[in-house]
Parts: C-alpha cells; sequence; structure tokens
C-alpha cells in the first residue's frame, strides 16, 4: 500500500494506493472514496494547518489501523484508553466514551476496534489541540451528518471523536450516540478513572437496530444481572 497527498486547488487529497483487497472494505468503512481498483482518496482543506505533519502521521499509521480494523490485530484498548485519559482528562473537555469501548470499560466481553467520543462543539476543537501531534485526519467540518465536527487520531489505535450533536428525530427512536445518551450519560469507575458512557438501553437499542445479534446478547445479559455486578468491574 502506498499513500500520496494531492493537492487540487483548495483541496487536499490524502490518496492511497494498491490497497490489497483484504483491507479494501475497511478502507470504505473510513469513508473514503473509491476512485479504482485498490485507490481511495479523502479530501480536506488545502489550508489546514499542520497538514504535512497529520499526513506523515496518517502515512505511518494507516497500516496498523487497517490490520485492526479488518481483524488481524488485536487493538489495544486498555493501553488506548489510558493513553488518551493522560492526554485529556481534567483538562475541562465534556466528552463520553461511545461505542464498543464504553461496553468493554464496563466489563462487558467485547473487543473494541476504535475508540468513539461524544462531545460538543467547543470539545471537539479541544480535543483536536489536546492530540494534535496524534491526529490522523484534521478536524473538519461534517454539518448534516449526526455531528457538527468529526476528527480521527492514533492512540494505539483508532480513535474518533464528534463533536456538536445533530438534534434526534422525533419519529425515530434515542440511539447511544445522539443527545439523548449524551445528556442521560452515566459514570462507571474504570481503574481509578470516571468515564462517562452511555447509558445501557440504549446501546442495546443500537445493537438492535444495527444487527448486531451477539452484543446485544451480551448487554441483555449484563443488564439482567448487573444488580451483583459493580460498574467497571471486570476492566478494574
Amino acid at each position: 500500500m502506498r499513500t500520496e497527498l494531492k493537492i487540487e486547488h483548495d483541496r487536499a487529497w490524502f490518496v492511497l494506493r494498491d490497497v490489497a483487497p483484504a483491507y479494501q472494505q475497511a478502507v470504505r468503512d473510513l469513508v473514503f472514496l473509491e476512485e479504482g481498483p485498490g485507490r481511495f482518496k479523502r479530501s480536506f482543506p488545502a489550508a489546514t494547518p499542520g497538514l504535512d505533519a497529520i499526513f506523515a502521521r496518517f502515512t505511518q499509521y494507516m497500516p496498523a489501523i487497517l490490520r485492526q480494523s479488518a481483524g488481524e490485530e488485536a487493538p489495544p484498548w486498555e493501553k488506548a484508553l489510558d493513553t488518551l485519559l493522560a492526554r485529556v482528562e481534567g483538562k475541562g473537555v465534556d466528552w463520553m466514551l461511545g461505542g464498543s469501548a464504553a461496553l468493554a470499560a464496563r466489563g462487558i466481553p467485547v473487543t473494541p476496534r476504535d475508540l468513539d467520543l461524544i462531545t460538543d462543539d467547543g470539545g471537539a476543537h479541544y480535543l483536536a489541540e489536546l492530540l494534535a501531534d496524534r491526529l490522523v485526519q484534521p478536524l473538519e467540518s461534517s454539518r448534516g451528518w449526526i455531528a457538527d465536527w468529526f476528527c480521527r487520531a492514533f492512540v494505539g489505535m483508532r480513535l474518533e471523536w464528534v463533536g456538536g450533536l445533530t438534534p434526534e428525530s422525533p419519529d425515530a427512536p434515542p440511539l447511544d450516540f445522539g443527545p439523548t445518551a449524551f445528556a442521560q450519560a452515566e459514570t462507571i469507575a474504570w481503574r481509578g478513572h470516571a468515564l462517562k458512557v452511555p447509558p445501557l438501553h440504549l446501546q442495546l437499542n443500537t445493537s438492535l437496530l444495527r444487527g448486531l445479534d451477539r452484543r446485544a446478547a451480551l448487554i441483555q445479559d449484563w443488564m439482567a444481572h448487573q444488580s451483583t455486578r459493580p460498574l467497571g468491574g471486570a476492566a478494574e
């Protein structure tokens, strides 16, 4: 696999060439445009500060990201979460750990492929500052999606965050990454840290809607026995 930084007018393209078939779906899942056999790209504003350094880290860490995303390599989620906390804990950022990592931090036996964070507009920008030397993509506007801002970093595994959540539709059930989950976040203990995570019933909603039957069954089992287990006990 090869990478290329291509500047076209006001856009900078992060290009991946010669991506092996085993990793192509992983690249698609990272929301890169496919423009030919084994070739993918994604664009950012060319005027982004520190773009060359970000692209250098993209080149360095993308092989590990793809191996982990393809299931060839187990992401070191506990070490990565420790790295994240060392950078952002106590810095005044209001954020919540979401997705499978939130389940793993409770002690539910799942293996996170990435760390997902949910924050507000200001938090999205502040996290990009606190993790500036870890970014593999710049902070970018994502208005019209589930949130106004999106960013991707590498802390031994893929770390992504969204900021400025889009209001939920009144006709749709609340999920574990929306404003309802953020407002109703629970605090659990993990290795001496206090972590905000989504309520389990919202994580169950999301798993069922996404057809993640095994994950849903694990959550249901955990909820059924929750009164006999300490929060975050299996990860202490």
